[in-house]
């Protein structure tokens, strides 16, 4: 039978218009990620867009897009993905280095 997840992780994807191009935030060519503690995975991906720093208080919104695992029995390690869209003017000009272009 199938054995229960070791692993969870919550990834977040970052999406925002500047410059008028759609655009993805990535920190060290990654997407900003986290361990599940012992909080729900909303409040999960909350808290790590809270710890990167670059935003302005805003209330961007939120939505789960999927879930990922192995197709393999064995160690497992769950990935829940949520996307963010963020309006350009909640951006700060230090973080535009993080951006790319779609």
């Amino acid at each position: 039978m199938f054995g229960k997840p070791q692993h969870f992780t919550v990834k977040l994807v970052l999406f925002t218009i500047l410059d008028g191009s759609l655009k993805i935030f990535l920190e060290q060519s990654k997407l900003p990620q986290g361990d599940v503690g012992g909080g729900s995975l909303d409040q999960t991906a909350k808290q790590i867009f809270s710890r990167l720093n670059h935003f302005k208080q805003t209330n961007a919104y939120l939505e789960q897009l999927y879930t990922f695992s192995p197709p393999e029995v064995g160690e497992r390690e769950i990935t829940v993905v949520y996307y963010l869209l963020l309006p350009g003017h909640t951006i700060s000009d230090a973080s535009r280095e993080f951006w790319e272009l779609l």
